[in-house]
């Protein structure tokens, strides 16, 4: 969570500091120019930085594999060639055999054996 702090005495104060936090120009009232203000000593405000997310995000599957080797964009098209041809079912317990639920669970390493046992079990 992050929490952020601003006193002001005024309205006109807040709106401005919450402006320059943002980094959005101060707002200024239709109708009514803007009163000069005096020129004042900038004081610096705390930073405030963003939590560390300590869970690893989930990578997309890598499209790019050492040549002869079959890239995940094989296994998007074939999969729902065999979901169609065969049922989710199958597909799904073919998958279940490499650890998998879905093809994006499917390690890159696994490409060229799933497609294989594909081939065998569910022939298109």
């Amino acid at each position: 969570m992050i929490e952020v702090t601003f006193c002001a005495d005024t309205n006109a104060e807040l709106r401005t500091q919450m402006c320059e936090f943002l980094g959005c120009a101060a707002p200024t009232e239709v109708g009514k120019p803007e009163p000069e203000k005096p020129k004042a000593t900038k004081t610096e405000s705390p930073k405030v930085e963003a939590p560390k997310s300590e869970a690893p995000k989930a990578e997309a599957p890598k499209t790019e594999a050492p040549a002869g080797q079959p890239t995940y964009k094989e296994i998007q098209e074939i999969v729902p060639k065999l979901v169609s041809k065969h049922g989710k079912p199958k597909v799904v317990a073919l998958l279940a055999t490499f650890g998998a639920s879905k093809g994006p669970e499917l390690k890159p390493e696994q490409y060229a054996d799933f497609l294989a046992k594909a081939k065998v079990e569910l022939p298109l």
